[in-house]
């Protein structure tokens, strides 16, 4: 293990708010955070000598997470990553980047409405085959909800009932 190290970039992050980290290919890693205007950002480091960069744009622009918003991400093929957090508004968002597609722009979606996660709550996902994406987080009373992705469905994304 080597030293800490500042990733670079315009701006820090909220001193309570998530952070997440993934890998696509064994030649990179991408960390993302709440920034601390409530925005999500992300940093990317690839096996090529120039260390960790700053994403140039945020994946969600200031006032789209809460301050104190758990974060999750997965790459479930080595051309797609995603990234999940709770708005402001205490409802689940989520981006995902595909790798030639949407000019490599990362792409947002609302999983879950307004007042559904709590605005501390954490979240986790897994995805168990290239095909499948789950994740889970804390409601505002407490219980645990949740959500899932297959790509043989025509639904994108559906939560549990």
């Amino acid at each position: 293990w080597k030293g800490p190290y500042v990733v670079p970039g315009p701006v820090g992050s909220t001193p309570a708010g998530g952070l997440t980290a993934a890998s696509r290919i064994n030649t990179s890693m991408e960390a993302w955070w709440i920034g601390a205007e409530t925005s999500v950002r992300g940093a990317f480091w690839y096996d090529d000598s120039k260390g960790w960069r700053a994403y140039h744009d945020p994946v969600a622009l200031p006032t789209a997470a809460a301050p104190t918003s758990g974060m999750a991400s997965l790459s479930r093929i080595d051309t797609s990553m995603e990234i999940w957090w709770v708005g402001l508004n205490g409802s689940v968002q989520g981006a995902f980047w595909y790798k030639g597609q949407h000019h490599d722009a990362w792409q947002r979606y609302e999983l879950a409405p307004l007042g559904q996660a709590s605005p501390t709550s954490g979240i986790a996902a897994v995805s168990r085959i290239d095909t499948a994406m789950e994740i889970w987080w804390v409601g505002p009373q407490g219980s645990v909800e949740g959500g899932y992705y297959y790509a043989t469905d025509t639904k994108p994304w559906q939560t549990y009932t």
